[in-house]
């Protein structure tokens, strides 16, 4: 859902991102594009802001290319937001697209993340649903002709006093249809991970299993973080590569497809420091408790 449109009914944005497209197409000289609703002028302007970043474009409508592609992806939001309910093939095309809205997902979060989280268990799976429902960013990969396990990342800061114990969460899941499988979902602050370097929420990813993750192999691919692998069917799918102090608990984590012809598709494949990242996390959230009693 766009951000700009929330709290909206479907109705009310629909007529709002159509009323939006037609004013960029014709430079708001179609009477049809005349805002209808109280606030509605400024509401577009951050309607276009939005969509233009989202779709790496300069805001310029002075520029027709730029004015004829928001017209385009603005239509498309309302082609979304208008498909019937209970249409799951839509949908299903719409997330091997990467273009479900992150509202639609019916998530799951795997069991294994309690191993990470623990007694805080609870809590980080509202800060999951939270993250995916209302993200601040979100990227998702695509179907292609060798790549076919479908993975989408969420991104959003939660704050918190004293600023140390406010952290950018990250939740990876995978995509089926409108399920997504949530088997990944980190904290990153501020001053143990520059997320400024990241560029993209991938790269933000990357940071996070270089500094607590170890090294590990997957298929022809060696490293802290493996975006994407294909491992034969003779091959193990994971495999750590460098010696762990036995004070240390590792646990890996992946987005795992097999295909039909036995080849197995390793997607955000990483191996944690569980040690490491849990106690540092505990460490935090114990400072926000400690500043609440205060």
């Amino acid at each position: 859902m766009i951000e700009a449109l929330k709290g909206l009914d479907r109705t009310t944005a629909l007529g709002v991102l159509s009323r939006a497209a037609l004013a960029v197409l014709s430079s708001a000289a179609n009477p049809s594009a005349q805002p209808v609703l109280e606030h509605e002028a400024e509401l577009r302007q951050q309607l276009i802001l939005e969509v233009a970043n989202r779709i790496g474009l300069p805001p310029d409508l002075s520029n027709q290319n730029v004015r004829d592609k928001l017209s385009d992806a603005l239509d498309e939001e309302a082609e979304i937001l208008d498909l019937p309910v209970d249409s799951e093939a839509a949908l299903t095309r719409l997330s091997e697209r990467g273009e479900l809205p992150s509202d639609v997902f019916d998530v799951f979060v795997n069991d294994a993340l309690r191993d990470v989280y623990g007694d805080a268990m609870e809590q980080e799976h509202q800060n999951i649903l939270l993250t995916v429902r209302s993200p601040e960013a979100e990227e998702h990969s695509r179907i292609s002709p060798d790549r076919t396990l479908l993975v989408s990342v969420f991104g959003r800061r939660f704050p918190a006093q004293p600023r140390r114990a406010g952290f950018y969460h990250l939740v990876a899941g995978g995509r089926s249809g409108t399920k997504l499988d949530v088997k990944q979902a980190w904290r990153i602050y501020d001053d143990e991970i520059d997320l400024i370097r990241a560029r993209t929420l991938i790269g933000a990813v990357k940071l996070f299993a270089e500094k607590y993750g170890v090294t590990i192999k997957s298929g022809d691919h060696v490293g802290h973080f493996i975006p994407w692998a294909l491992v034969p069917p003779d091959q193990p799918i994971f495999e750590i590569v460098e010696a762990v102090p036995s004070k240390y608990l590792v646990r890996s984590s992946m987005f795992v497809k097999i295909r039909p012809d036995g080849y197995k598709e390793v997607a955000f494949a990483s191996g944690i420091n569980v040690s490491l990242y849990s106690g540092l996390m505990h460490r935090r959230d114990a400072l926000r408790r400690d500043n609440r009693a205060i």
